[in-house]
């Protein structure tokens, strides 16, 4: 019976684990690279798209600022992932390093020609494009029509790497509450109150302000699939 639960666990955890596999090193193999510091801003919002940029360690925090001021991200990029491909020649959004990053770094122009001469760059490029548009909607499926408490639990584990044989599992989501308010389109306090709630229900325990541990994987999946009875 615990097997059953187990395997059913780990069906449910791809079908909501959607990080895409990014795009392959290989063909970036002589891409010059950059270093950022923590909080450094690699482009801004509205800045003309001149490269598109590898992530090849480290993370990315995607943002844009609002009418108002206040903030809104949009997306968290890991290694593999491809950032730059704006709109109408211009950054749709600002990109800072929220760890020490390396980049991989392509200007347009090689970008073009590459697609022209090596079908496997467009056919990779056009694959990565397509899971951004894929990430985009499933973002706007999750937050919408969603408990807060819902909301967190798939956040956690769009980061988390399971196997469906752990026997710890801690993740390391370098970030913090007001970067998670601001993807979730929460209050700091309602992310505090949620994971207060998570803890609260022995779902997960805090070992430090950034490094969660999941104690119980198979609730934290149907919260986040809305199956979770006891949270409604």
């Amino acid at each position: 019976m615990l097997e059953a639960r187990v395997s059913e666990s780990s069906t449910e955890y791809r079908r909501l684990h959607s990080r895409s596999e990014g795009f392959s090193e290989a063909l970036l193999v002589d891409a010059p690279v950059r270093l950022l510091a923590a909080h450094e801003h690699v482009f801004y919002e509205g800045d003309a798209q001149t490269h598109i940029y590898r992530v090849k360690s480290g993370m990315m925090r995607l943002y844009r600022l609002l009418a108002d001021g206040r903030r809104q991200v949009i997306a968290f990029r890991l290694p593999g992932h491809l950032i730059g491909l704006g709109e109408h020649d211009t950054q749709f959004c600002s990109a800072e390093a929220l760890t020490e990053v390396v980049l991989q770094c392509v200007p347009l122009r090689i970008v073009y020609r590459r697609m022209q001469e090596e079908p496997r760059f467009g056919s990779e490029l056009v694959r990565c494009l397509a899971d951004e548009l894929a990430e985009s909607r499933n973002q706007v499926a999750f937050l919408n029509r969603r408990s807060a408490l819902e909301k967190l639990a798939t956040f956690i584990l769009r980061f988390l790497t399971w196997t469906g044989e752990d026997k710890e599992l801690k993740l390391e989501l370098h970030m913090g509450r007001e970067d998670i308010a601001d993807y979730l389109g929460v209050t700091v306090e309602t992310v505090s109150r949620s994971f207060a709630k998570l803890k609260a229900q022995s779902v997960v325990s805090l070992a430090q302000t950034q490094t969660i541990i999941i104690h119980d994987i198979g609730r934290l999946i149907a919260l986040a699939a809305g199956t979770d009875s006891e949270s409604r």
